[in-house]
């Protein structure tokens, strides 16, 4: 669709030239006019209504009394936009039609049959149906458009005649292999029910027509059909723009109304925060690049004659740039329902736009159209801004003497809490973000962008905000006594993934955001078995060395069903992301003095494995795994403390240079040395360079070799180190951890670690 329409706007503008191009152009602009009552009173309900619906058998008949209700509406506008058309051309012979009306009447009835079938197909998420009715569609306006072109008879009549036989085609093929059909009944009955909401878009669709295509006709009537020529020119050009635009017209809305649906508002403002954040950077960048090459690629596709007109090349691009933000704020004003507020944004964007257009044409052409477009839709873009912050910043949250909220709520995809992020200032709001911290650079940009843009958006009241953590973290108290200088405005909170061993971890700070602690809380059971092993093993652990979290205190939490902890936090600065001889060092100090044979170790091993090997797809790769681990002969291994994710993100270096780790959930006290140190290369491997299989084993096996390993290797097993052997016991460990967590056999973490066994042992 893309590409046929940019190369049917490229023919039509060079082969018909300037003025015959602008007539097509105003013949089109009708078109597009007469499609937007099927678009507000049809489609905008229909891709609300029809998704929220989970019943099937309602959702069917919802889309045979849409079909009625657009024939309904196709039939009144095919004779009042003539009519329309026909008094604008009593005002200005430059708007006039003449010979095109019947041509026109042809293309209006097979553009909308087409267009609202695909708007059904994509209610209907057969997504691919939709490719082959535009592949009908645009391929085949493009294939009449060629021939006419080859035979020398394109005219704005035949290009009009053109795009009526190839969208009717389309439409009738689309409506037979599907079995659509219109049911009038059924129609009578979405009109009422759908009515106001109708009206709303109504109004807001004749509006926003009228600062974007009416100001652009009007133009036109003012200094001629060229103007309008020459602005279409510039739309096509950024034709990919617009057919995103259309993409996210089709497919956000539904998206949208299920993310309300299915979890409510708040996942809906976090689905439309995180896709205008994408491409709000993508067009900013896109425009910005557009400055240096405009007149190049103007005169390149469309010749000489339209040089003069390359600015409207950034022009559109700004406008596009604004219109993204406003789709956004529209699509979640049409999800909640609250239609009426995008008619008075749409009234605010009309009244400029004509105003500045009458105002600015003649002196400016079509610069003049083009500024008025644009400023129209800012007004509109800050109308709607202001609108929510005036409805929701208030309610959102209590406010301190500052007037900002005291916690800000970050949810994952699926709705779920992720972040609270306490506002006292930047400082803490900083440091509590610092508990997400991702592992490659595209997680940390947006976490700093996150931190950049946060005191907006709270500003404009676009994020969900909470006055006390008293629905997640019920009760305080024991944490607050633990630590005396503590203020609970200034505790952060990171909430585990849904799953067996999910856990809250709460980052105490002071005033200026230094970490004083770290809170953790279990309620599950297997949650609470992990956190008090990680107390056990860190009150041994503390009394070898000071580079180790202390406890400060922990226990039963508000009732017998839950358990915290809370330890000492120590620096903030993270360590290099590599392995070097301090991480050894560190692992040096968890050795003890006690060995375990290679055979007890691989005892122990297959006790851990039993469970697993009842799993299908697991079964057959643990039994070869442990046979081959039984006929090896290996030397006896200094039991350690293992801290289970050893990961550059737990690991942290202070001032003198000594490492301090972190989170200890995973960790055993009677553990097996390497298996930290294959853990930290593996993680780096699969989730910061995305390295395929072999290239993971490839790097695996050369950390036995690195020279930084060399005194680690003699204190952990006294002779030689069997690479493929610890590679092997350390993904066994990894797929009983991941078991654990909720992983299936299929999920991509446990397949990927199969993959890797399975090739140790080759």
């Amino acid at each position: 669709m893309s590409g046929s329409n940019f190369i049917t706007g490229v023919l039509l503008a060079r082969v018909m030239g300037l003025e015959a191009f602008g007539a097509y152009v105003v013949a089109q602009a009708y078109l597009l006019y007469a499609n937007t009552f099927q678009a507000s009173l049809v489609v905008a309900p229909m891709m609300t209504a029809v998704p929220a619906e989970s019943d099937e058998v309602i959702q069917r008949k919802q889309l045979r009394g849409f079909f009625g209700y657009t024939l309904l509406v196709l039939c009144v506008t095919l004779v009042g936009v003539q009519c329309i058309a026909w008094l604008m051309g009593l005002w200005s012979e430059h708007l006039s039609l003449g010979p095109m009306i019947w041509p026109l009447a042809f293309a209006m009835a097979g553009y909308q049959l087409q267009d609202w079938l695909r708007r059904a197909l994509y209610v209907k998420v057969a997504n691919r149906a939709v490719f082959f009715s535009d592949l009908l569609a645009y391929g085949g306006q493009l294939a009449i458009l060629a021939w006419l072109i080859y035979s020398d008879d394109l005219t704005p009549n035949a290009a009009l005649l053109a795009l009526a036989l190839a969208f009717s085609g389309s439409a009738l093929v689309t409506a037979v292999s599907h079995g659509l059909r219109p049911a009038y009944a059924e129609a009578v009955i979405v009109i009422k029910q759908h009515w106001s909401a109708s009206r709303d878009f109504l109004l807001t669709w004749q509006l926003q027509w009228l600062a974007s295509q009416g100001v652009i006709l009007l133009g036109a009537g003012m200094i001629g059909q060229q103007a309008a020529g020459a602005i279409r020119a510039a739309q096509n050009l950024l034709g990919p723009v617009n057919v995103a635009f259309q993409w996210m017209d089709n497919i956000v809305p539904v998206r949208a109304a299920l993310h309300l649906r299915d979890t409510g508002r708040h996942s809906l403002i976090a689905y439309l925060g995180r896709l205008g954040l994408v491409g709000g950077v993508a067009l900013g960048v896109f425009v910005l690049l557009l400055l240096p090459i405009d007149e190049w690629l103007m005169t390149l596709l469309y010749g000489e004659e339209y040089r003069p007109f390359a600015i409207l090349v950034v022009f559109q691009a700004l406008y596009y740039f604004f219109g993204y933000g406003y789709r956004m704020a529209a699509y979640y004003h049409r999800a909640m329902g609250e239609t009426r507020i995008l008619a008075h944004a749409s009234t605010c964007w009309a009244v400029l736009s004509v105003a500045l257009a009458l105002l600015t044409v003649r002196e400016f052409g079509e610069r003049g159209i083009m500024l008025a477009l644009v400023c129209g839709e800012v007004a509109a873009l800050v109308y709607l801004a202001w609108s929510w912050r005036d409805r929701f910043a208030a309610s959102a949250a209590r406010a301190d003497s500052a007037g900002k909220p005291a916690y800000v709520v970050h949810r994952r995809r699926d709705g779920s809490v992720h972040l609270v992020l306490p506002f006292f200032n930047k400082q803490v709001l900083k440091s509590a973000l610092r508990m997400y911290y991702p592992s490659r650079w595209t997680g940390r940009l947006y976490r700093r962008a996150l931190a950049a843009t946060l005191p907006l958006r709270i500003w404009l009241g676009w994020v969900e905000t909470v006055e006390t953590l008293a629905d997640l973290c019920p009760d305080l108290t024991p944490i607050l006594n633990a630590v005396p200088e503590s203020n609970p405005a200034c505790i952060g909170l990171l909430k585990g993934a849904p799953g067996p061993r999910a856990k809250l971890t709460l980052k105490i700070m002071d005033g200026a955001g230094n970490s004083l602690a770290y809170a953790r809380i279990a309620d599950s059971p297997g949650a609470i078995t992990v956190l008090q092993r990680e107390a056990r093993v860190l009150t041994e652990a503390a009394k070898r060395e000071s580079c180790f979290p202390r406890v400060i205190v922990q226990g039963e939490y508000s009732h017998r069903k839950a358990f915290f902890i809370v330890e000492s936090a120590g620096p903030e600065q993270s360590a290099e992301p590599t392995l070097a001889e301090r991480h050894f060092a560190f692992l040096t100090l968890l050795l003890g003095s006690e060995t375990i044979s290679w055979s007890s170790a691989i005892d122990q091993l297959e006790k851990e494995v039993s469970h697993l090997l009842r799993e299908p797809g697991l079964a057959t790769l643990i039994a070869k795994s442990l046979t081959v681990l039984r006929k090896t002969t290996g030397p006896d291994l200094k039991v350690c403390i293992e801290h289970g994710d050893f990961t550059p993100w737990n690991i942290r270096a202070s001032t003198s240079g000594d490492l301090f780790v972190l989170d200890w959930e995973h960790s055993r006290a009677r553990g097996l040395p390497w298996l930290d140190a294959l853990h930290f290369v593996y993680q780096m491997e699969t989730l910061v360079r995305r390295k395929k299989p072999a290239a993971v084993l490839r790097a695996l096996r050369q950390l036995f070799v690195l020279p930084v390993t060399t005194e680690y290797a003699a204190n952990a097993v006294g002779t030689k180190v069997l690479q493929n052997r610890f590679i092997m016991i350390y993904f066994l460990r990894m797929l009983v951890v991941g078991a654990a967590d909720g992983c299936s056999p299929t999920s991509r973490d446990q397949v990927a670690r199969c993959e890797v066994l399975e090739l140790s042992m080759a």
